[in-house]
């Protein structure tokens, strides 16, 4: 049980850096591409 809250608390703070980094560079069409760089 806890090995899978360690997953869904990674997997969130991936996703919630993943939106910001897209937010912030929300003019650059690849701007996802930009933030796994």
């Amino acid at each position: 049980m806890e090995k899978n809250m360690k997953k869904v608390t990674l997997l969130f703070i991936s996703l919630i850096f993943l939106w910001s980094c897209s937010v912030e560079n929300e003019k650059d069409e690849d701007s996802l591409g930009h933030c796994l760089k």
